[in-house]
């Protein structure tokens, strides 16, 4: 038992009981190796206090913290503190854990080029121009055969509102080669989308259409881009209508961050960007609005179009490999017989349109 002089007058001492000090908080640990937090963790207690943590007690506490508290270090040193300054920390309930920052953080490099697209859709190909107030980011040009997707999140306008933002990814890899931010009208934005799309092999090219629905309207209407994402309409009950774009709404934002904090806390995904870490810190529980944001201040307008990204990047994928293990699965026999079935219909169509008649239909 540690007995800590008080900072005021009062019949109470302080007494403070760190987890470290408890015998029984050890697991068998073997050979392990430590990461930067937890060296950084073992020389702050042993230069303030004179102990020396056991590789044990931190397998004990790696343990307890994916067990117990969902990968979240902040939550372990509220009911475990290491000092005393722990006790009283007043911390925000921040959606990522700290380790998944961290690692998000130790991964981040520089873009390899920053510009912005040029060229007229349709009529000359897509192109990327370096220049230093580029709105582009990219750390990987696009190679041929390879498949991307493009998810943008467009702002919401206003003199408070957020910014434009697209990420691009490599669906092979699942990483980021490419990201876009700043503020354009919705005309100069879909004219950059369509480019950056066609730049980046005819990506799959989903766009917010709820806040500003000109955008993938203009994409869709003007410059007729061929690989545009379509959602079924949630307001259509007895039709099967769809419309372009995505529609970040109530039921789909918690999708979008079940998806985002799932990846990312097995670090599913790669992401260079140093903005998109930046942001994975300040995004934390209001009280007030009742959902996940960021912090008073704070952006978030990254970490809603990663959630978007992976989404629609996830659904691409599901189908695409089912489909596969439907072509594989299926037998000569098996492909012949449904080959036959289709060609029926198409003779049955044929006689209900055509009638019934007599000889035979010549195909040349």
């Amino acid at each position: 038992m540690r007995t800590l002089k008080s900072s005021y007058r009062g019949m109470y001492e302080v007494v403070f009981l760190p987890w470290w000090m408890h015998e029984e908080y050890r697991l068998p640990a073997g050979r392990l190796t430590k990461t930067e937090l937890e060296k950084v963790l073992v020389d702050d207690v042993y230069d303030h206090e004179g102990f020396r943590i056991s590789d044990d007690q931190l397998e004990w506490r790696r343990q307890l913290i994916e067990d117990e508290c969902e990968g979240d270090e902040s939550t372990f040193r509220r009911y475990y503190p290491t000092f005393l300054r722990d006790c009283f920390e007043q911390t925000e309930h921040k959606f990522f854990a700290e380790s998944t920052k961290a690692e998000f953080r130790r991964k981040c490099s520089d873009p390899k080029a920053i510009g912005d697209m040029t060229g007229i859709p349709g009529v000359t190909r897509a192109r990327f121009e370096a220049l230093r107030n580029g709105l582009i980011k990219t750390w990987k040009k696009p190679e041929s055969g390879k498949k991307y997707v493009v998810f943008a999140d467009v702002a919401e306008g206003g003199p408070l509102g957020d910014f434009d933002c697209a990420y691009v990814l490599d669906v092979e890899d699942v990483s980021i080669v490419a990201a876009l931010h700043g503020s354009r009208d919705s005309d100069e934005l879909s004219l950059t989308l369509s480019l950056l799309g066609e730049y980046y092999n005819w990506a799959l090219l989903a766009v917010e259409n709820n806040t500003s629905p000109d955008t993938v309207r203009r994409l869709w209407r003007e410059h007729r881009y061929p690989n545009l994402f379509w959602e079924k309409d949630p307001s259509a009950r007895k039709r099967k209508l769809y419309r372009p774009g995505w529609n970040t709404n109530r039921k789909t934002r918690r999708i979008m961050l079940d998806t985002l904090r799932n990846m990312a806390r097995r670090i599913a995904f790669d992401c260079p960007d140093e903005n998109f870490a930046e942001e994975m810190d300040d995004f934390v529980w209001s009280q007030r609005e009742g959902r996940w944001q960021a912090a008073p201040g704070k952006n978030d307008d990254r970490i809603i179009t990663m959630g978007g990204l992976l989404c629609v990047a996830g659904v691409d994928i599901t189908e695409r490999k089912r489909q596969a293990e439907i072509a594989t699965e299926l037998s000569i026999a098996e492909k012949y017989h449904l080959r036959k079935k289709k060609i029926k219909r198409k003779e049955k169509a044929f006689d209900a349109v055509f009638g019934e008649k007599k000889g035979g239909l010549i195909i040349g």
